[in-house]
């Protein structure tokens, strides 16, 4: 607040995951019950960290199901967060680490 000087952040990340199962919509249920940290790659390429502070909560999840086989069929999902901060870069080379498999 700019009576207090200091201010929050509320991140918002939404993005599709394609198809409907049942054992995805298990995974989705755990996600909801759970706060999570975000690693999103944006449209600049760069990896950014989102939840850092307070994490982030999975808020609305929206199926889909078109009627043309062409249609979207998949999961809509919304997750908000709270922040002190704006969300911080991510190192590539950390990526890559996360992404490689155990030795």
């Amino acid at each position: 607040t700019k009576e207090s000087g200091t201010y929050t952040y509320e991140p918002t990340v939404s993005f599709t995951i394609k198809g409907i199962s049942t054992a995805l919509q298990a995974e989705l249920k755990l996600i909801a019950q759970n706060t999570l940290i975000l690693i999103v790659k944006d449209r600049n390429g760069v990896y950014r960290l989102f939840g850092r502070e307070k994490g982030m909560d999975l808020m609305t999840v929206e199926s889909t199901v078109g009627k043309a086989m062409t249609d979207f069929a998949g999961f809509n999902l919304n997750f908000v967060g709270g922040e002190i901060d704006f969300a911080h870069e991510v190192q590539t080379s950390l990526i890559t680490a996360l992404l490689s498999p155990a030795a």
